[in-house]
């Protein structure tokens, strides 16, 4: 089937999946699930979960997966 994510920013190199979702407080292992699938399937470097509020208290503890805001999501892509 296919394989699809939200955004897929190509940058320096770098293959970075940007999921969107409103509410990962209810569901943050689907989203570090669906995160460990585009790592592995669309051979991203990282995959940020944009939410459009702070929830840096439920953070999943992954390498190149991060949940946050828009604002930090494009920091995060500026850096690399």
């Amino acid at each position: 089937g296919a394989i699809s994510t939200d955004f897929l920013i190509e940058r320096a190199g770098k293959r970075i999946a940007l999921e969107c979702r409103f509410n990962v407080h209810r569901d943050l292992e689907r989203a570090a699930l669906t995160a460990n699938f585009l790592l592995k399937e669309l051979q991203c470097h990282k995959v940020i979960t944009v939410t459009p509020f702070d929830i840096s208290e439920e953070t999943c503890q992954m390498d190149n997966f991060l949940t946050a805001t828009p604002s930090e999501a494009v920091s995060a892509i500026i850096e690399g």
